[in-house]
């Protein structure tokens, strides 16, 4: 369960585009037969990023859509590939002999150039406060998959954009928007494969498309990802007939004292006709620390005090144990795990074998899900799955290391971590965590099994159609995603994350608390790959562009996130008693923490809280909402 939040380029000179959503182009210069600008064209635009006082040069690389229509009519769009930002609408089209102009109104700029006597390069000028030099060159479409296509996604449905370009030399680049819920938008395809009429391409993390262009001209495939498999049909399109967006607008930023009635009004039409209305039993909590100073907000039928499932966010919790371990010298980074079972638990040893690092930065090679997770109760679905079953598994899978490891997401390599952690030192997990996060730590809140006090305070949870939840319970597997916490505890354990110095002053030499800042430290260390845009340390992914550490969970019932960023100095944790972890839903957890992150001052534009798919309206209307 990965982070799913958008990397900010913020660039302070005057040269570069506003990270915005996809807009469709419109076209005003006529022609009497279609000119010879029509085609797509690339170029390289070297500009400056301006991150705080340090300057850097950097390559933006362009694509330029020119098309007319059968009088001849011209259009343009323009797409920054690095950005993100495609689609870009281009207004006052004018091409007279062998001179092209157009304006990028949403970026205040202007391109001025001359087609060449061959008709293979546009030379000119880019304007945006100041002029640079920009050389387009024509790029052939390669086996006419070249262009802009639209499809529909799942229960909502959600309206998806492709786009897919080529290069001067064929290789193929594609981009997909999600319109609806903006997640994501701008996202660069990997592995694109063309061969024949066969096309395929992964969208990281986790998204795979396979599809054939079909006689008739359309896209043809299937959709991939944690949540199943979906059919899209992508047909193809112009710029301007493309689905967009509604432009959101940056706000400024606001005092932490002022945030809680900004969301109170943003909140309110969520609260009186949307998914957390009152037929929903819906409730949410947000937490925030800001340079020390901590804010709970509750929503819905939550109190500041009420308990949720936190789901995968337990994985930084053993990612935290097993650096608590390093650093007590109890076991080592790049010790195997098979030396923390008992013999014969995992089959028979290799040569190269999984270690405990491989586990915690998710490079073991584990499927997401031990295939034989076959739970007598569906709506429970860990709770049988006991050490007899893992062992199973593993004596069957093995512990080998695959010789190219790559980030592949296992929720089964963290239950097997916190088993073997929970091995070697002779206690459950549960006892674990209590001795080396949650106890030190004073998390009373924090725990695998509540007590009767604690389970009145656990809030109801609802499945993405509104029907009640039950809590999971949890056997072998339980540092995977067995812990229970409230908002309160949550921003404790984020502030250890922003300040661990503080939380070891005074504590007894050799205990848990006395390790602890050095662990917190530790888990923070980027360790590996983590995909586009991310690193990956001991649990936390790492987001490179802004330098925050977040993860996200989710159970049947409940979803969760948490993030901070230690150079900005604050944190954020909002959790949701609504499980809606079906990729075809638009999470409201995604968009409160979006919306939360730009009051804190972000700079990024975020979507409105009120929106819902046609699924959910659906559940509403059931529930007699309308």
């Amino acid at each position: 369960m990965n982070s799913r939040l958008s990397a900010i380029m913020r660039t302070l000179t005057t040269i570069l585009f506003t990270l915005i959503a996809l807009f469709a182009f419109v076209t005003s210069a006529a022609a009497i037969a279609p000119p010879r600008e029509a085609g797509i064209w690339t170029g390289t635009l070297q500009a400056y990023y301006c991150p705080g006082r340090n300057c850097r040069p950097i390559n933006l690389h362009l694509f330029l859509h020119v098309t007319a229509d059968s009088a001849g009519k011209l259009g343009v769009s323009f797409d920054s590939v690095d950005q993100g930002a495609m689609g870009l609408r281009a207004d006052n089209i004018v091409f007279k002999g062998s001179a092209f102009s157009f304006d990028i109104p949403s970026v205040q700029g202007n391109y001025q150039g001359t087609l060449s006597a061959d008709g293979k390069s546009l030379n000119g000028t880019w304007t945006q406060g100041i002029q640079l030099p920009l050389v387009f060159t024509r790029i052939a479409a390669p086996s006419g998959v070249a262009g802009i296509w639209t499809g529909d996604y799942g229960a909502c449905p959600l309206r998806l954009v492709l786009h897919v370009t080529a290069d001067s030399a064929g290789k193929i680049g594609v981009s997909l928007d999600s319109v609806d819920d903006r997640e994501p938008m701008g996202a660069l395809g990997h592995d694109v494969i063309l061969k024949g009429n066969a096309f395929s391409f992964e969208i990281p993390p986790g998204g795979t498309y396979q599809a054939k262009l079909s006689a008739d001209g359309y896209l043809k495939g299937m959709w991939s990802d944690s949540g199943g498999t979906q059919p899209i049909v992508f047909t193809r399109t112009t710029a301007a007939a493309a689905p967009t967006p509604e432009p959101v607008a940056t706000r400024p930023s606001v005092a932490l004292d002022n945030l809680k009635a900004v969301l109170d009004q943003e909140l309110k039409p969520v609260l009186e006709r949307g998914l957390l209305s009152k037929p929903t039993g819906g409730g949410l909590v947000i937490g925030v620390l800001d340079h020390g100073e901590r804010r709970i907000f509750a929503y819905g039928t939550a109190r500041p005090d009420s308990i949720f499932e936190i789901g995968s966010i337990t994985k930084t919790f053993t990612g935290l144990i097993l650096a608590q371990m390093v650093v007590q010298k109890k076991v080592s980074l790049n010790e195997p795990v098979r030396a923390l079972l008992l013999p014969g638990f995992a089959g028979r040893p290799t040569a190269h074998e999984v270690t405990l690092l491989d586990l915690a930065t998710h490079h073991s090679g584990l499927p997401r899900d031990a295939d034989n997770l076959k739970p007598k109760n569906p709506a429970n679905p860990y709770a049988d799955y006991d050490a007899g079953h893992l062992s199973e598994f593993l004596t069957m899978h093995g512990l080998a290391k695959p010789v190219q490891t790559k980030f592949q997401y296992s929720n089964l390599g963290f239950g097997l971590l916190g088993y073997a952690l929970s091995r070697q030192t002779n206690v459950s997990y549960a006892q674990l965590v209590q001795t080396e996060v949650t106890g030190p730590l004073h998390m009373r809140d924090t725990v695998v099994s509540m007590s009767s006090a604690q389970r009145v305070r656990l809030i109801q949870g609802y499945d993405e159609s509104f029907n009640r939840a039950g809590a999971w319970d949890w056997d072998a597997v339980a540092g995977e995603g067995a812990l229970k916490s409230t908002a309160s505890d949550m921003l404790t354990y984020l502030d250890a994350n922003l300040h661990p110095d503080k939380y070891g002053a005074g504590a007894a030499p050799d205990s848990p608390m006395a390790t602890l800042p050095a662990a917190v430290t530790l888990t923070h260390e980027p360790r590996a790959d983590g995909g586009p845009g991310i690193e990956q340390a001991l649990a936390w992914g790492i987001n490179l562009e802004t330098r925050s550490l977040s993860h996200s969970g989710g159970t049947y019932g409940y979803e969760s996130i948490a993030l901070f960023n230690p150079v900005q100095d604050w944190a954020v944790i909002v959790l949701y008693n609504r499980g809606e972890n079906d990729p075809r839903f638009v999470d409201l957890l995604d968009r409160v923490t979006d919306n939360v992150l730009a009051l804190l001052g972000s700079g990024e534009p975020a979507p409105p809280l009120d929106f819902m798919c046609e699924a959910d309206k659906r559940g509403l209307a059931r529930l007699g909402i309308q």
